[in-house]
């Protein structure tokens, strides 16, 4: 058994192959120290290792780097970890890996492009959410929730399997039936499924629905992009009217302007359906196939598989080549055309100001004819508030009948970043009305009755925990924002009373029977939540 000793002070991720693990040196060590070709490399055995043993053993690095390598007086700590190849595991016998010391303790963390929403951060959400709602009533959308994954084929056939978000996004899986499942990378697909499986086409339409979801998308993190995400989902199914477009597009501009955005401005196009697109798209194709020179290699290989989908390339050096694009709403079928001017006439009379944007195509192969953005004030790395479109033929590829249907859909993330660039204050979460403070055990069971009491007549009451001292207790009443400390210590535990302590200075300190207290707080000291 070999074994090889890694010093870990200047190493980042873990890197797998099929046969060996890596740390790859930061860039730094690389540039200062020479890179020993960019990696340390550890051999587990090759073909004999044990795959449960590979993935211990990243775990096991992995948790070594991300952990704390400073000493009491802000030195490093040099770490080295002894590690031993393996052969195969026999049955029961673990993963086969040994040590030379026993393992630190796991400090785990989220995965990358994750977040965890903290309760200072949650006011946000809730406002977000709350409004929403608000919004969807007003407008007789109905809440609809779908799985959290659905069959692959779902989102290949509906998203576009020439899509980034399929071919390489996706977060996919067999399950233990062997069926091929995905962590839904965006809603609308699903909604679909639901609308054609629950035969909602026999209800009234179009079925006008909303959701606030979770999605999945493996994209590189950067501000307001993770890879769990979160949605606003708006769809309405089951009708062509571009009154239905122009009606979404106004729910969108309402909310963003309720939760209090500003200067926003919505990008709008059209781009078509199966009549008319095909022969725009061969007419696309053939221009850029005349510019291969002004175009980076991923404009190259797009294509081959969706020209449309150059026209949103962001790169620089392709963007004089993508000027010069033919434009779709200049090669528009007469249905198309008049379903375009009918949402714009709409969108007029309403006093909605757009701008036609020709390089507007969004990033789903299932939009078809209206397609729109919200873009904020300052475009920075996330350039679009939310957008939407329509889909006409998205009820066909998953196996229904063809259905119109139209939507939006807006990252709550996205949204929660332009409140606070654009200094949108939030209500934080309020403080308890009460916060109660005891001497002894039988102070603190007389605490939980009365705050039992005060929380089911609708007073929020918060209490002391533990066996701190008074003043630790008082402190920590102070720092929970609460308007009163209850304090019971051995007179009013003696008499059947509590003392009421404004922690606010307003008033001076009291002592009431306990049997007042309900009567105090409601109508003696203001507001009880």
């Amino acid at each position: 058994m070999e074994i090889v000793e890694l010093e870990l002070d200047d190493l980042t991720a873990t890197r797998m192959t099929s046969d060996e693990l890596y740390l790859t040196r930061s860039q730094a060590e690389r540039i200062s120290k020479g890179a020993l070709d960019g990696r340390i490399g550890l051999a587990v055995d090759g073909a004999l290792a044990d795959p449960h043993a590979k993935h211990a053993l990243a775990v096991e690095l992995d948790a070594l780097l991300t952990g704390p390598r400073m000493g009491d007086k802000l030195q490093p700590q040099h770490s080295f970890k002894t590690i031993a190849s393996c052969q195969r595991a026999k049955a029961g016998a673990g993963t086969g890996l040994s040590f030379d010391r026993h393992p630190p303790r796991l400090m785990y963390q989220a995965p990358r492009g994750t977040q965890d929403i903290l309760p200072e951060d949650a006011p946000y959400w809730t406002y977000v959410e709350d409004e929403t709602r608000r919004q969807a009533r007003l407008a007789n959308y109905g809440e609809i929730r779908t799985p959290t994954f659905e069959e692959t084929a779902v989102f290949a056939r509906g998203v576009g399997a020439a899509t980034d978000i399929v071919e390489k996004e996706m977060y996919s899986f067999d399950d233990k039936g062997g069926d091929s499942m995905t962590l839904r990378p965006e809603g609308t697909a699903g909604i679909v499924r639901a609308y054609l499986q629950r035969s909602m086409s026999g209800r009234p339409q179009p079925v006008k629905l909303f959701t606030l979801l979770n999605a999945f998308r493996y994209d590189r993190p950067q501000k307001g992009r993770f890879r769990a995400f979160h949605q606003i989902d708006f769809e309405a199914i089951g009708e062509t009217d571009p009154l239905v477009d122009a009606e979404l597009v106004g729910l969108q501009l309402r909310l963003y302007e309720a939760l209090g955005l500003r200067k926003l401005s919505l990008q709008l196009n059209s781009i078509g359906d199966a009549r008319c697109r095909p022969a725009y798209v061969q007419r696309l194709g053939d221009y850029f196939r005349q510019h291969l020179d002004g175009l980076c290699e991923d404009c190259r290989r797009r294509l081959e598989t969706n020209p449309l989908r150059l026209l949103d390339e962001k790169r620089p050096e392709c963007q004089a080549v993508l000027d010069g694009a033919p434009h779709s709403a200049d090669h528009l079928c007469d249905p198309c055309r008049g379903h375009f001017e009918g949402w714009l006439d709409h969108l007029e009379t309403a006093g909605i100001s757009y701008t036609i944007n020709p390089r507007l195509v969004r990033g789903l192969d299932y939009y078809t004819r209206s397609v729109w953005e919200v873009w904020p004030p300052v475009q920075g790395a996330q350039s679009t508030v939310g957008g939407g479109g329509r889909y006409d033929g998205l009820a066909e590829q998953l196996g229904g009948k063809p259905t119109p249907g139209v939507g939006f859909a807006s990252g709550i993330e996205r949204i929660i970043l332009e409140l606070k660039d654009q200094g949108v204050a939030v209500t934080p979460q309020p403080a308890p009305c009460v916060y109660f403070v005891s001497m002894d055990e039988r102070g603190k069971r007389q605490s939980f009755r009365l705050a039992e009491m005060l929380r089911a007549a609708g007073i929020s009451a918060d209490m002391a925990f533990g066996d701190r001292k008074i003043g630790k207790q008082l402190g920590a009443a102070d720092k929970s924002g609460a308007q009163w400390a209850l304090i019971l210590g051995e007179n009013e535990l003696a008499n059947d009373s509590i003392t009421i302590k404004d922690l606010r200075g307003g008033s001076e300190q009291r002592t009431i029977t306990q049997r007042d207290l309900l009567k105090v707080l409601e109508h003696g000291h203001g507001s009880t939540e």
